[in-house]
């Protein structure tokens, strides 16, 4: 699996329970750099992205219990 889908599939582990968590929290914990990938996965539906917090959807859900 490429980087850009291990860091995905992280942060739909990060968010599976459902809670809003601040992106910047997120980032640190990936040690990512940019927010590129944030942006992706709010276009495709995976998670919403509202104020600085990122929440996953039911899409993103259901991917990431497939992935599993």
């Amino acid at each position: 699996m490429s980087k850009f889908g291990e860091n995905a599939d992280s942060i739909l582990e990060i968010l599976k329970n459902g809670d809003k968590v601040n992106i910047k929290t997120i980032r640190d914990q990936l040690l990512l750099s940019d927010t590129a990938i944030f942006k992706f996965m709010n276009e495709s539906g995976l998670i919403e992205l509202n104020e600085g917090t990122a929440r996953i959807t039911k899409p993103g859900l259901e991917l990431l219990l497939i992935d599993n």
